[in-house]
């Protein structure tokens, strides 16, 4: 890997609201000891967003309308003009080590990946904890990556995401090289959607298997207000019964709704 400009890799914020969490957030990418380009995306600009933009010099980009999240990603990642970029979730906090290692991963492949995603935690009234739901989701990675930390083939590439969607968003960099769309038909489930287009392109999925995200979890989130409302398990439904024969769709979506009472 060749690091031709200073910005081969961003940091889009997309911000969907007030959240009191962001300047922590900006605070952890300005941090990182190497540095990247960072940026903030809205389409539910507020009172103060501009003012803390200007805090910390970064560009704020307002759309005009607001869809969906999936739309707001899009036009998000539309913004930077670097190859690699990182959504960067607004309530989280990101390790300063983290765009060295996805430089790190990088020089160490022949093929540039589709995407590169980090092992994380979760916080819980800023304390770290391992939920129901991650036990699932390392015990799903440490089968698929026994030993290695490369997918390349679409086969095993399919098979990972066919259980449900281990692959942490807020960790993941995405190479723009692979026409990088989350599909705007989904609400919840927009990263699990594209985990599954990846699946069947050529690119690979490179794992870093080291803990560089705190993602928080509290009541007023995307994630707590998904399972809250019915949608999550309305789309996890819809994806495994894409995954699987219908029957066998609806026993893992089951799974997983019980799995939401214990986060």
């Amino acid at each position: 890997m060749k690091n031709k400009n200073k910005y081969y890799h961003s940091f889009v914020i997309p911000t969907a609201g007030r959240s009191q969490y962001l300047e922590s957030c900006i605070k952890s990418l300005k941090n990182q000891n190497v540095k990247s380009k960072i940026m903030i995306t809205t389409s539910k600009p507020y009172k103060g967003l501009h003012q803390v933009a200007k805090k910390f010099n970064i560009k704020l980009f307002v759309f005009k309308k607001h869809n969906n999240i999936a739309n707001d990603w899009n036009r998000a990642i539309r913004m930077s003009t670097s190859k690699f970029v990182t959504i960067a979730h607004q309530d989280d906090i990101y390790d300063k080590n983290y765009t060295q290692e996805i430089y790190k991963s990088l020089k160490k492949v022949k093929k540039e990946p589709s995407i590169i995603f980090t092992d994380y935690f979760e916080l819980k009234n800023n304390i770290k904890f391992i939920s129901y739901k991650i036990i699932i989701k390392k015990i799903i990675l440490s089968i698929f990556y026994l030993r290695k930390n490369l997918l390349k083939k679409k086969k095993m590439k399919r098979r990972l995401v066919s259980f449900g969607s281990p692959i942490p968003c807020p960790t993941v960099t995405f190479n723009t090289d692979y026409n990088i769309k989350f599909d705007e038909r989904f609400w919840v489930n927009i990263d699990w959607a594209l985990w599954v287009k990846l699946s069947n392109l050529s690119g690979s999925f490179l794992y870093i298997k080291k803990k560089l995200v705190y993602h928080r979890i509290h009541q007023k989130s995307e994630t707590s207000k998904a399972i809250n409302d019915g949608k999550r398990a309305k789309e996890d439904k819809i994806l495994f019964q894409k995954l699987w024969p219908a029957s066998v769709g609806l026993f893992l979506s089951k799974i997983y709704k019980l799995s939401y009472k214990f986060i």
